[in-house]
């Protein structure tokens, strides 16, 4: 090699590297022995003779090369049962375990409690009531409204089911007997407790005496309460009509008046047999109904009779101040009512009582909305009276009137016709 190809080839190896990636790196291995001639070349005398020794060419021989890999090439051994690097396999004993901290035993112990009863002895219909206020029962721990509380009142009814805070369950007996009022209560571990009273049911006596055994639908008779039971406040009476009336009791028999006419529940004339019945009251409310002695309704199948009186000057207006008449039941029940209806034609135009009692213009049209009958007073000896409205008019005049018996018989309509001509 030439010194003076040295230089140049400097600048090209720096320069390679430059434009490799801008930032002196490393030279190729090749390049190192190059750069030696060159120091040596600028260090030396330039007329001495140097005689220059070639650099050696690479060959498969270097010994800088890097060894190819072989069976005897020092490699990591592969991991086997042997290895003393391996983890041991872990054996058949259980590592001892960290022992667990014991915890309290569970909640095993029941509720407690208490009730009151407002009655343990009471007629059969009357109620008991159970009271109970959360000073009444308890269980340590738990607040009261986590407590269930069920309560059975042992006569085959439903259970009733106590809401957080209520105080108060009420039950009705309706048959005789004696049942265990039985209360549970429940904690959310489970734990029950039962509180059990006892209450006596029984049908409270009767002594009722009637005045007559058969009477007409009208015909008045008596019924009278001998005695009641002790502690009773007031009683309730019903001859089998369902008609009910309320009279207090003196400690005295007391003789009720009674009358059969029509049922008060199903709107019919009462007719055949028919019991008595009375409850009773006092603090624990109303007994059911017992029976009594019975009386016989008869049956009324003829019709009454009416007859309307006319006045000596019937064709004066003051004659008509009223209309009068008879009403007769000479057979069956008797006479209850006589309605009256009035009609007056005037001028061309026609009149008769409106609801309110007072005169009002009519038409055919309207007739039969504006028009109405009005009962007359009725004596006992069968005569009856009505009074004949205000503005009644010259011109024709209809007074009409009809009976009914108790039976509920109906006479015919029965209808005086006059002119009244003068006032």
């Amino acid at each position: 090699m030439t010194p003076r190809l040295a230089r140049p080839l400097v600048a090209a190896i720096v320069g390679g590297a430059l434009a490799a990636s801008g930032a002196v790196a490393t030279a190729p291995a090749y390049a190192g022995s190059a750069h030696a001639s060159v120091l040596a070349e600028e260090t030396v005398d330039p007329s001495a003779s140097v005689t220059a020794t070639p650099t050696p060419e690479p060959s498969d021989t270097t010994s800088s090369a890097t060894p190819e890999p072989s069976d005897s090439s020092s490699v990591t051994p592969e991991p086997s049962d042997s290895s003393s690097s391996t983890a041991p396999e872990p054996s058949g004993s259980t590592p001892s375990e960290t022992p667990t901290t014991s915890l309290p035993p569970g909640d095993t112990v029941a509720p407690t409690g208490t009730y009151k009863l407002s009655a343990t002895s009471i007629w059969t219909g009357q109620f008991v009531k159970l009271t109970q206020t959360a000073a009444d029962f308890n269980d340590v721990g738990t607040p009261d409204a986590a407590i269930a509380r069920i309560v059975s009142w042992g006569d085959g009814s439903r259970v009733d089911t106590l809401k957080a805070g209520q105080t108060v369950a009420q039950h009705v007996y309706t048959r005789p007997g004696t049942y265990t009022v039985n209360e549970r209560l429940t904690d959310p571990a489970g734990n029950a407790a039962y509180i059990r009273r006892t209450v006596k049911v029984s049908n409270a006596w009767t002594k009722l005496v009637n005045s007559k055994s058969t009477v007409w639908p009208g015909q008045r008779y008596t019924l009278t309460v001998k005695s009641v039971p002790a502690g009773t406040q007031s009683f309730v009476v019903d001859n089998g009509d369902n008609c009910t009336v309320e009279y207090k009791w003196t400690g005295k028999a007391r003789a009720v008046p009674m009358i059969f006419w029509k049922d008060c529940k199903t709107g019919r004339i009462v007719t055949g047999k028919r019991y008595a019945k009375i409850k009773y009251k006092n603090a624990n409310g109303y007994s059911v109904a017992f029976s009594g002695p019975a009386v016989t309704v008869k049956k009324d199948s003829w019709k009454p009779k009416v007859t309307v009186t006319k006045p000596s000057s019937s064709n004066r207006l003051k004659s008509w101040k009223y209309v009068t008449g008879t009403a007769k039941d000479t057979k069956g029940s008797g006479v209850r009512a006589v309605w009256v209806f009035l009609e007056n034609y005037s001028g061309g135009k026609d009149y008769c009582m409106n609801k309110n009692k007072k005169w009002q213009r009519v038409t055919e049209a309207t007739w039969d909305d504006v028009c109405y009958g009005w009962r007359a007073t009725l004596s006992s000896n069968g005569k009856f009276k009505f009074k004949v409205p205000a503005g009644l008019k010259k011109g024709y005049f209809w007074a009409s009137a009809r009976s009914e018996d108790w039976g509920g018989q109906l006479s015919p309509w029965k209808t005086l016709e006059v002119k009244i001509t003068r006032s």
